[in-house]
């Protein structure tokens, strides 16, 4: 199949799959990580760690210690040291794109088979990004090549040509590989070409496509609600795109060489595995592409119950709350090209305590079941309200449901939205910088006292802007 063709199938694919694979939800906090197999029970997991089965109910918030399912992760408690029937020095590895059996063992200095055995991974086990792997770090007795290639054979490639490619040298190649005949490589064959151990420019060592070098994501597990920062490094200049839970990606880069993306996972999103394709093009037209799995888990948010009632009522009516989320939509869903924030985190636009958070799961007053898709603030009327992050502002009106209302574009799909304020403090089309000011809280439009709600939209789904105070993206 040519390669164009290859590509338009596979974004179909992608775009069609929005579903999870399986629902699996890692367990919190640090230590080992179990995944549960068919045919186990609590009981023999215990065994298996030295641990009490009443240490794993506890440890992983488990009502019923006779029904854990297949796909299901628990956390081991005190054990983290080294394993209870070997001694050996464990390791806890989340996976990336890129990481598979072969570039783990080489990376750890163990084994596949071992790394298979300790995640009771059966034969052609995918590994999925997000995913918590237990490693017995060093087990195999050999020296860890943590930077590098893999290479796949292919006609006439030789362990000399591919030492000149690659610029090491030959006799490492066929070192690390441990090549019984370095003269005889046959198509196929996965070598991994070591880079030097203090060559910081060289990649960690993962199964990626030439061109791309590195292709990370952060935070892991992705968690409904949250943002997730995408990095892709390749050779040479390209372009990278690509497709996640139905939504197509287009990376920004400035140099062509380093890529950037941030994506919103919607709070509403199901737990479980979502494909991630990605196509890198050259400018020779040369397409390379990678599909893998990503691991979603719950929020674990609240819920809570607002009183509505006169007038208000009137605003949770369809006719009403429909076309307003259309217009935000409009306005929220555009991907500008050029990147308004800085390098830092964002600001608190108030100062004050937060009231509500985001993706708590609302009734309003028994009349409608919503999602607070923002976070609010209680603070006095006329309180300030200050730009969180540089940007441009899109939108300064009122509405019906929102009151008066400001929007801001960060750039690159990132937006900060400003509900229910007394008095509107900027212009549509004016620039702001963090720190200035935008408006003043009120209790305008579906508001049953006073109070900022701030809300904050990704790669057009609302995520939790909280996030943003605390980590820089992407």
């Amino acid at each position: 199949m040519p390669r164009r063709a290859l590509a338009t199938v596979l974004v179909t694919l992608a775009l069609l799959m929005a579903g999870p694979a399986h629902a699996q939800e890692p367990g919190d906090g640090a230590g080992l990580i179990h995944v549960v197999q068919r045919g186990e029970s609590l009981y023999r997991i215990a065994q298996r760690y030295g641990v009490t089965v009443d240490d794993l109910t506890a440890a992983n918030d488990i009502a019923d210690p006779r029904r854990i399912y297949p796909g299901q992760e628990l956390r081991i408690p005190n054990a983290g040291a080294a394993d209870a029937g070997t001694g050996e020095a464990l390791v806890t590895h989340v996976v990336q794109p890129g990481d598979t059996l072969l570039s783990l063992s080489y990376r750890y200095a163990t084994t596949a088979d071992r790394v298979a055995e300790l995640n009771n991974l059966v034969n052609g086990t995918r590994l999925y990004v997000g995913q918590a792997l237990t490693i017995a770090q060093g087990s195999a007795g050999a020296s860890p090549v943590q930077r590098g290639r893999v290479h796949t054979v292919i006609d006439g490639d030789t362990l000399l040509s591919l030492a000149r490619h690659y610029g090491v040298d030959a006799r490492d190649i066929s070192r690390v590989n441990a090549l019984s005949s370095p003269a005889v490589l046959y198509p196929g064959q996965r070598l991994v070409i070591p880079g030097g151990p203090d060559d910081e420019s060289a990649p960690l060592l993962r199964e990626l496509p030439d061109p791309l070098l590195s292709l990370s994501i952060d935070p892991l597990p992705a968690v409904q609600g949250q943002t997730i920062g995408m990095r892709a490094q390749t050779s040479r200049p390209a372009t990278v795109t690509g497709a996640f839970m139905g939504r197509p990606i287009a990376f920004n880069t400035s140099d062509g060489l380093n890529h950037t993306f941030v994506f919103g996972i919607h709070p509403l999103t199901a737990r479980g595995l979502y494909p991630f394709i990605v196509f890198v093009r050259d400018t020779a037209d040369y397409l390379a592409h990678l599909s893998v799995d990503v691991l979603v888990v719950e929020g674990n948010y609240g819920r809570e119950v607002v009183p509505v009632s006169g007038q208000l009522q009137a605003l949770l009516d369809e006719s009403v709350t429909q076309p307003e989320l259309a217009r935000l939509a409009s306005v929220m869903t555009i991907a500008n090209p050029e990147r308004y924030w800085g390098e830092g985190v964002f600001h608190r636009p108030v100062a004050q305590r937060v009231t509500s958070y985001f993706g708590t799961r609302r009734s309003y007053g028994g009349l409608m079941d919503g999602l607070h898709a923002g976070v609010d603030f209680g603070s006095p009327i006329g309180t300030p309200i200050y730009a969180p992050a540089p940007g441009r502002v899109v939108l300064a009106e009122q509405l019906a449901v929102r009151g008066n209302a400001t929007i801001i574009d960060h750039g690159w799909g990132v937006y900060s939205g400003f509900w229910h304020q007394s008095q509107l403090g900027v212009a549509v089309g004016q620039t702001v910088e963090a720190g200035d000011l935008v408006g003043y809280v009120g209790n305008t439009g579906l508001s049953t006292g006073a109070h900022l709600h701030w809300e904050m939209w990704v790669s057009g789904v609302p995520v939790d802007p909280l996030q943003w105070l605390e980590r820089v993206f992407p």
